[in-house]
This record gives structure tokens, sequence and C-alpha cells, in this order.
């Protein structure tokens, strides 16, 4: 997914990611904001691994260019390769009905990513039982520690947030 540049160095970035989760009775939200910092190279698109069962709602972004999902994967390509920060929103979504038992939050992934660092926050609509819980590197924080940016896009209050720490070896 990386091109490397004329220098034959190869493209490396990382990647943070904030992840807002909105339950409703009927479907689940999911709202991605993406920032890329690219360490070299200049790639022109970056690939998105996407949780299975959600509908692509929309993509957006100052330097993207064009999207495009491929199964479960969304190709991001960027207008200006050179530039050494991208930022991207995505929006997903799931009918989920009466089978709320057990529904996790999905996330996604930038692949190729030297690291990835990531917030997470659930907002509901209406009245739910939830059931928040560390797992892996998803480590449970106070709503104030959050990200100005992950509390922005919450028009709910927030019911949990997390944090976590993602390296390509790391399941």
């Amino acid at each position: 997914a990386a091109s490397p540049v004329a220098t034959g160095r190869a493209a490396r970035w990382l990647a943070d990611v904030k992840t807002l989760a909105t339950v409703h009775e009927a479907d689940l939200r999911v709202t991605v904001l993406l920032d890329v910092s690219v360490l070299s190279g200049a790639p022109g698109v970056f690939s998105v691994r996407l949780p299975p069962g959600l509908d692509l709602v929309g993509t957006s972004g100052v330097t993207l260019d064009s999207s495009q999902r491929q199964g479960e994967r969304l190709e991001l390509r960027v207008t200006d390769p050179a530039r050494r920060r991208h930022q991207f929103l995505v929006s997903l979504e799931r009918a989920v009905g009466s089978e709320w038992r057990g529904v996790e939050v999905p996330l996604v992934a930038v692949e190729g990513a030297q690291r990835e660092t990531g917030e997470v926050a659930v907002e509901a609509v209406g009245t739910l039982e939830l059931t928040a819980r560390e797992e892996g590197t998803l480590k449970r924080i106070d709503l104030r520690e959050a990200s100005q940016a992950l509390r922005t896009l919450a028009q709910q209050a927030v019911l949990a947030a997390f944090r976590y720490r993602h390296r390509p070896s790391e399941p």
C-alpha cells in the first residue's frame, strides 16, 4: 500500500485512530478519525482494515483524493503523497436490531503502520446497559483523559473510554 520515493527509502508512517461508537436501538454507528504521520517516503495510498459486517457510509479528508472499499479493506488515495500528515474521517454502520447481547465495538486498523495508537469512546442514544471491559492492549481511561477530538465527535453522554497502543506484531 506504500510506494517508495525516488531515493529508494520505503515509506513508513505512524497512525493515531480515534473511534466513536454510537449505540442506537436499531444500529451501531462507528465514526473513525484517522491521523497518519509519515516518517519517511511518500505513500500515495493508505489501506485501512475494516471490521466485518459494517457498511461504509462515507469518507472525507483534506488530502483525500478518492476512497475505494475492497472487501474488508478501505483504500484511501491521497492528493499529495509528499505531505507529512494526513487526516481522514470514516463513517461506518450496521443494523443490529434485537441482537444487542454480546455486540462488541469494532475497531479499524491502518495497515502498514509502524505503530498505531488509539482511543475509543462509546456513547448511547436511549437507555442502555453497557459492560465495558479491558482486553489486550485496550485500557480503560477516564473521559477527561480522552482527546479533545474524540470528545468533540460525541453528541451524547460518553459511557466508556479506552486507550490502546498496537504494533504490527500484536493481534
